[in-house]
């Protein structure tokens, strides 16, 4: 009889700490990457980056963003070089918005959300998020496709 009693005692136990936040480990996971990026001291960088959602045309494909000092100093066409208006790309501008993005998604508490994170560095390098189950239309995601820092 204890023994029966013990599992599920200790089911009990775990549930406690693990199943009052089913979003814990991603806010866990997060909080440990922009650590590690910080810890990085990184200021000057570009990247490639892709967004995925129903958005205007104008944030479709991918784009390269240039950080001088944590500013934004250009976004283009990866392909083109084109320059592109940065308002379709708020969330994605620099490393520090895109944890301030993923962070906005998991206080929503979404009805799903993936991250990954670069384990050198500790910059997102994706992100799927479905904000509100069975909502048409409002799911949106990025991918880092390259990351290079710049030393001046």
């Amino acid at each position: 009889m204890v023994r029966r009693i013990m599992p599920f005692g200790l089911s009990l136990v775990l549930c406690s700490v693990s199943c009052g936040d089913p979003l814990g480990a991603d806010r866990d996971q997060l909080a440990e990457s922009q650590a590690r990026w910080g810890a990085q001291g990184v200021a000057t960088y570009e990247f490639d980056v892709r967004i995925s959602c129903f958005c205007v045309a104008a944030s479709y494909g991918s784009v390269t963003i240039s950080v001088d000092n944590r500013q934004v100093v250009s976004v283009v066409r990866t392909d083109s070089g084109t320059p592109v208006d940065s308002q379709y790309f708020q969330g994605v501008l620099t490393v520090e918005r895109m944890f301030a993005t993923l962070r906005h998604f998991l206080d929503a508490k979404p009805a799903f959300f993936t991250a990954s994170y670069d384990r050198r560095w500790g910059f997102p390098t994706s992100l799927g998020v479905d904000p509100i189950r069975n909502a048409a239309d409002d799911e949106y995601g990025f991918t880092v496709l390259a990351f290079r820092t710049i030393t001046r």
